[in-house]
């Protein structure tokens, strides 16, 4: 039987004899090993330019065993690396049937300083530690495109916002073709109010994405609240409407955020003048009781208030609101 196999992602090598070593070892692997039964040749790989393996959405057919003898040697491949990281899925019928998402994880001074960092950015009030760390890493090796984006989130949560956007730009520059610094910009485009550059960095994060990532639809949710900020509610009920109809695992952080897109849908359908759904969506969002509240300012804290009123609820003091609720810009 033959399945749909996506790969994705990007892994620095640093220089030609690190370069040398894992082409060397994508064909040992492949003539000893595999028996030539993987799904990726080395000119799909491998760039000697920039002493780097891309993989820029490849989509191919192939059997279990050819998928996952490639995503093997994929992380085989990725302990040669000093930055990146690449992802493989394996879909019958829309559905993943396997998955792999591979870090280099040898014993580099690039490598570990960014796993150090990683783990400390989880640490709430270890910020700092974090982005020492990730300095670290980026002075070892200039094109670590995973530092620079991660640092850039660290950045933002420190409200550090012009640095932010400078070390996602500086990730991008090196590898372009990832969603997760184009998210980050949009985050800090939301928090200076910045709604069409949120909107247009979103939409290169859904390009760069596929729908088997949590990230692909944060986007798309988060797209759809920029687009409500700016009014343009033909284009926020596209996005809104794709992540409320989408049923996500209990495990997908997406699956929290379920009451936030139905709010704000309701609001998008009560804009386009559809007010029984409005309510409708309004009513079945407040049912929601899994999920984290929204909060809401301006426009949407009043549309919150005249929906209480039309769909007969009682309104919660704010106090009430305040325990209860999240930023959304930043908590996605």
């Amino acid at each position: 039987m033959l399945y749909k196999a996506i790969f994705r992602g990007n892994f620095q090598f640093g220089n030609q004899r690190s370069f040398d070593k894992v082409v060397q070892s994508y064909h040992h692997k492949v003539e000893i090993l595999y028996k030539g039964d993987v799904l990726l040749k080395p000119e799909q790989l491998f760039s000697e330019e920039n002493f780097s393996l891309n993989l820029s959405n490849i989509v191919v057919t192939g059997t279990e065993k050819s998928v996952k003898n490639t995503a093997y040697l994929l992380e085989t491949l990725s302990q040669f690396a000093l930055s990146g990281q690449a992802w493989c899925w394996m879909v019958n019928e829309g559905k993943v049937i396997f998955s792999m998402q591979i870090f280099p994880s040898a014993d580099k001074t690039p490598v570990m300083a960014y796993m150090e960092g990683y783990q400390l950015s989880r640490e709430p009030g270890r910020e700092q530690e974090a982005l020492l760390k990730f300095k670290f890493a980026t002075e070892k090796f200039d094109r670590h495109w995973t530092a620079l984006e991660r640092k850039g989130y660290v950045q933002m949560l420190m409200k550090d916002f012009d640095s932010a956007l400078e070390s996602f730009r500086d990730s991008i520059a090196i590898h372009p073709d990832q969603p997760d610094a184009y998210s980050g910009m949009a985050r800090v485009y939301m928090q200076l109010g910045e709604w069409k550059s949120a909107s247009d960095m979103l939409d290169k994060a859904i390009k760069n994405s596929v729908p088997h990532q949590t990230i692909y639809w944060q986007s798309r949710r988060i797209k759809g609240e920029c687009l409500v900020h700016l009014e343009e509610y033909d284009k926020a009920h596209f996005e809104l409407n794709l992540c409320v109809k989408r049923q996500f695992n209990h495990s997908d952080p997406n699956f929290a955020w379920r009451k936030s897109a139905m709010m704000y849908f309701s609001r998008v359908l009560f804009e386009q003048r559809k007010e029984k759904e409005a309510v409708d969506m309004f009513n079945k969002a407040m049912d929601v009781s899994d999920a984290l509240e929204p909060v809401f300012s301006g426009k949407q804290s009043d549309f919150y208030e005249q929906m209480m009123l039309l769909s007969g609820r009682k309104l919660k003091s704010s106090e009430e609101k305040t325990n209860n609720s999240l930023p959304v810009a930043v908590n996605n």
